[in-house]
């Protein structure tokens, strides 16, 4: 999360990432606990009812996904093996050429439910299931008033429960709900309770976790919260990345959902599935490692002082876009979900922050391929292939974020195959409304 007296915080310098940039347009295709009121874990869930269970059959019959064959652990003496999960993330990502899927209509909670039936894999139901959605991206706690600074900003708890809910149906009975704040443990309460998380977890009887060394979770029973080095970072741009130990747990042995907002984001462009990553990373910079996240994107805090003298250094400021993106990738190539399902119950174009601009649509938009997933939610914000961007970013017609994943995982800079009852929606043009932390905003709507 960005913040700054305009609105920013930043962080020293680092090599000048890689280039990336979409081509033209005519050059691109259409183609099991219960959670107690301290956030504590309480005890297990009940087992699932035969119906469930019946349910969890059926769906090994009619979902496309097909079982993983698990490969060997990537943890070993208390650290990560980063350069066996990098290797995965590009053959995995490479190869994945799957549809992605758009749901138009209902409730967060109903298209919770449909998104997550329709694209999560197959796991045997003893799996371990991670949920992240985006509790943190917040602008600001304020208690009371007409704006609590959470809601449109964050991924909706009742969008949270329908995915719960289908994977139960599964009869999936580990399942837990975090997210990485950079926050101290007394401000995580106040989140979960303004935004509704805490009481949804309660009621649903799923662990409610932040992924942070906050002297609370990474220290509770199981230690979720306890950084963990990441071996074989040394020639990337993030040799500090620390991964909390729940992540990692799950990225050896069980399943790992990303549930990201569908936004429009101030410094990133969009906040997807790439963005998501600065919730799950640790820096070891310094201790608290959780209150390092500020350092993936610090040149822009040179920037932004500039900014403020009246200096609008356009040049500095797509700079620092590209080696935040350099950063973020990097961290994303560790931690690749098996699956996004992008909540956008209603999509919130703007800045993701001061300026919310909600869709009229109510959607979600799911893949196992999280690149891909990304480039159908920028066209859902209008925010792909764009020369208004390009106006502003040196080039980039996207997310630098999104462009280079694209580039690093080769996949195809196009809209990818859609499916699903609201795909029609990316298939022709989509209103714009943009905010970015440089002086230029796009504002348009649908022909």
């Amino acid at each position: 999360m960005l913040a700054v007296a305009v609105g920013v915080v930043a962080c020293q310098p680092q090599p000048e990432a890689p280039r990336v940039g979409l081509a033209p347009s005519s050059a691109l295709g259409t183609g099991a606990s219960a959670v107690a009121p301290s956030g504590q874990v309480a005890a297990p869930a009940t087992a699932p009812s035969a119906s469930a269970v019946a349910a969890a059959s059926a769906d090994v019959v009619s979902h496309a996904s097909t079982q993983a064959e698990p490969g060997p652990s990537v943890l070993a003496a208390g650290s990560v093996d980063g350069a066996a999960l990098r290797a995965r993330a590009r053959a995995r990502l490479g190869q994945d050429r799957s549809a992605v899927t758009v749901l138009a209509g209902g409730s967060a909670l109903e298209l919770g439910e449909r998104i997550c039936e329709a694209v999560v894999p197959w796991r045997p139901p003893t799996t371990p299931v991670l949920l992240k959605p985006n509790i943190c991206g917040y602008h600001a706690l304020r208690e009371g008033g007409g704006d609590n600074g959470i809601t449109g900003r964050t991924t909706d708890p009742e969008f949270v429960r329908g995915v719960v809910r289908c994977l139960r149906a599964r009869g999936f009975t580990a399942i837990t709900v975090a997210d990485g704040c950079s926050v101290p443990h007394a401000d995580w309460q106040k989140v979960i309770a303004l935004t509704g998380y805490r009481a949804m977890a309660a009621a649903e009887q799923v662990p409610l976790v932040d992924m942070v060394d906050d002297g609370y979770f990474d220290t509770a029973p199981g230690t979720p919260g306890k950084p963990l080095r990441v071996t074989g970072m040394e020639g990337t741009t993030v040799p500090t990345l620390l991964v909390p130990k729940l992540l990692a747990e799950h990225l050896d042995h069980g399943l790992f959902l990303s549930l990201p907002k569908l936004k429009a984001h101030r410094f990133s462009v969009v906040s997807l599935a790439v963005k998501a990553t600065q919730g799950l990373l640790m820096l070891s910079d310094r201790a608290p490692a959780h209150l390092q996240k500020w350092r993936m994107h610090r040149e822009l805090l040179d920037y932004v002082k500039k900014l403020q003298a009246g200096d609008d250094d356009r040049a500095a400021y797509v700079r620092s876009l590209e080696v935040f993106a350099a950063r973020e990738i990097d961290a994303f190539e560790v931690m690749v979900p098996d699956a996004v399902l992008v909540e956008g119950a209603p999509a919130m174009n703007g800045d993701g922050f001061d300026l919310l601009v909600p869709s009229a649509e109510q959607v979600a938009i799911g893949g196992t391929n999280a690149v891909a997933v990304d480039i159908a939610g920028s066209q859902f914000l209008g925010l792909w292939d764009s020369a208004e961007l390009a106006a502003g970013l040196g080039g980039h017609r996207a997310s630098p974020l999104v462009e280079l994943a694209a580039e690093r995982f080769g996949v195809p800079l196009a809209l990818p195959t859609l499916r699903g009852d609201g795909a029609e929606l990316l298939r022709r043009p989509r209103p714009v409304h943009y905010k970015a932390v440089a002086p230029f905003r796009i504002d348009r709507d649908a022909p």
